[in-house]
């Protein structure tokens, strides 16, 4: 007998001890059996996955209901654990209704009185849920429709709750996934003060660069740098020349990690970034400013058609026209 025939073997074992233990006389050990059905759902064979990590979903949900936290509390985080990530791993089209699911599954276990609960399943219990709040975060952040502005204050929520699981000496490589991601948030809200929001994005890219250090997250480091620099050209408070300056020595720090042959892409953007800011730095000699920007973006060009990046070619293409145009 193949392992798929021993698991729905022994769905239908659980199904006729049901109709023994039932959920009115035997409400815990029905419940029990219904966690069991659902989790060998959900390890079938993956060729019906989508018929059936639902099927697993609807036995626990059922399991859910009955109050039994207090008899076996280990087992009721375990259940509220892996209905969250069967929840997250569910194909359907609205992924932000399906992390919103898995949260409130992961909220509940966590509610669950941690002194009776083993502090392994208790830490990962609380692990998926910053996760899953950041992934919902980055959900609204990616969002195509609604409201830009009101979909990125949903997802500054989500990565500002993460933070509260996450710490820089407590789970640092998530924490600093978090900074970064509320960074991105910040640095795109449409609306509020623009100067205070990429003041907070600059600050949450510093604090990740304390974790991602170039030596053991080079690509991470190259990226914060970009974004960092970035959040610096744009922002609208004090010297405009300093906030230039500085946003050029991210560049450049990221250039020299950024291997043209190795990272060709990496290279195009970090190049294209020292182009823009060069283009428009209010102080030095202009022609000689205009001459470094024209270079910058010419490099680019050629790491983004090594890359294939033809829409970032044709506009290259375009804004060389117009620097090298009297």
């Amino acid at each position: 007998m193949d392992p798929k025939e021993k698991m729905m073997e022994a769905i239908a074992c659980f199904q006729a001890a049901q109709r023994v233990y039932t959920e009115q006389e035997y409400p815990i050990p029905w419940a029990s059996t219904q966690y069991y059905i659902g989790a060998l759902y959900r390890y079938l064979p993956k060729e019906r996955w989508n018929e059936n990590l639902p099927k697993a979903i609807a036995y626990w949900e059922a399991a859910s209901k009955v109050q039994g936290e207090r008899a076996f509390p280990s087992l009721w985080v375990l259940l509220h654990a892996n209905l969250g990530k069967a929840y997250e791993d569910l194909i359907s089209e609205d992924r932000c209704a399906n992390l919103g699911k898995a949260i409130a599954c992961y909220q509940a276990g966590r509610e669950i009185d941690s002194t009776k609960v083993d502090p392994m399943l208790r830490a990962m219990v609380q692990t998926r849920w910053g996760l899953a709040l950041n992934n919902l975060g980055k959900e609204y952040s990616d969002r195509k429709t609604g409201d830009r502005n009101e979909n990125l204050q949903l997802a500054i929520a989500c990565h500002d709750s993460a933070l509260k699981v996450f710490s820089e000496h407590d789970g640092p490589a998530q924490w600093a996934s978090t900074q970064v991601l509320l960074g991105e948030a910040c640095s795109h809200l449409p609306t509020g003060d623009r100067g205070k929001n990429l003041r907070q994005a600059i600050a949450c890219y510093e604090a990740a660069l304390r974790v991602r250090n170039k030596r053991d997250y080079l690509i991470d480091w190259i990226t914060i740098q970009n974004d960092l620099g970035s959040a610096y050209m744009e922002l609208p408070l004090g010297d405009r020349g300093e906030n230039l300056k500085q946003a050029l020595t991210c560049f450049e720090a990221a250039l020299g990690a950024a291997d043209e042959r190795k990272f060709p892409l990496y290279f195009a953007v970090t190049q294209k970034n020292m182009g823009n800011a060069y283009a428009v730095l209010p102080f030095g000699d202009p022609q000689e400013n205009r001459k470094k920007a024209v270079k910058c973006l010419e490099d680019a060009l050629r790491g983004y058609q090594v890359s294939g990046c033809d829409s970032e070619v044709q506009q290259l293409k375009q804004r060389l026209v117009e620097l090298k145009s009297p």
